[in-house]
C-alpha cells in the first residue's frame, strides 16, 4: 500500500506547475503627485499561459487609480480579451485571456520565461507607506488545457515622500523679501 501511494505521488509530482506573480515599480522612490507605474509580471511557468484573473488591494489613502494597459503576452495577432474593474476603491481586478484560436507557439515566444500581464498607473496622493497585495484566494492563472498553475506571489511596499519645495526658489523668495524690507527702510 505504501509503495502504491509513493508511486502515485511520484507520478503526479511531474504534473505540478508553479509560477510567480509579482509587482515591479518603475522607480524606487516617489513623491506626492508623482505617477506610480506598476507592472504585474508573471514568471517561472513551464508552459504557455492562456488566461489570468488577478485581484489585488492597494492603499487607497495613498494611491489613486489612473489607468491600466494589457501586456502583449496573450496577443498572437488576434488580440486578447483584457477587462478591468476598478469600481471599488482600494481593490483592483483584471483579467486577460488569449483568443480561443490563438497560436500557442506565438504566445510562447511572446511570453518567454516571463512577461508583463498588465501595467497599472496610480497617482501618489499623500506621503506615507503604500502597499499592493495580491488576493491569492481569487488568483487564477491557467494554460490552454485549463490546468491551473500553482502560484506564488510577491507583494510590493514602497514609501511616498512629501513633495519638497525647491531650495533655490525658496532662497529667491527670501532674498526678494529682504530686498523689499531694505528698500522700505531706506524710504523712511
Amino acid at each position: 500500500m505504501k509503495a502504491m501511494f509513493l508511486a502515485l505521488c511520484v507520478m503526479f509530482s511531474g504534473f505540478s506547475q508553479a509560477a510567480l506573480i509579482k509587482f515591479e515599480a518603475d522607480k524606487a522612490n516617489y513623491q506626492v503627485g508623482d505617477t506610480v507605474s506598476i507592472a504585474v509580471v508573471l514568471s517561472s511557468f513551464s508552459r504557455p499561459v492562456a488566461a489570468a484573473l488577478v485581484d489585488f488591494g492597494y492603499t487607497n489613502s495613498f494611491l489613486q487609480f489612473l489607468s491600466a494597459e494589457a501586456g502583449n503576452g496573450f496577443d498572437d495577432g488576434l488580440g486578447s480579451y483584457f477587462d478591468v474593474d476598478s469600481s471599488i476603491d482600494g481593490i483592483f481586478k483584471f483579467s486577460d485571456f488569449a483568443d480561443l484560436f490563438a497560436d500557442e507557439t506565438i504566445l510562447a515566444a511572446n511570453q518567454g520565461s516571463s512577461f508583463v500581464l498588465a501595467t497599472i498607473k496610480f497617482r501618489a496622493l499623500d506621503a506615507g507607506f503604500a502597499e499592493l497585495v495580491f488576493d491569492t484566494s481569487t488568483l487564477f492563472i491557467s494554460d490552454f488545457f485549463d490546468e491551473e498553475f500553482a502560484m506564488e506571489s510577491d507583494n510590493l511596499e514602497f514609501n511616498i515622500a512629501a513633495a519638497q519645495v525647491p531650495a533655490p526658489a525658496t532662497a529667491l523668495l527670501l532674498l526678494a523679501g529682504l530686498a523689499c524690507l531694505y528698500r522700505r527702510q531706506q524710504q523712511k
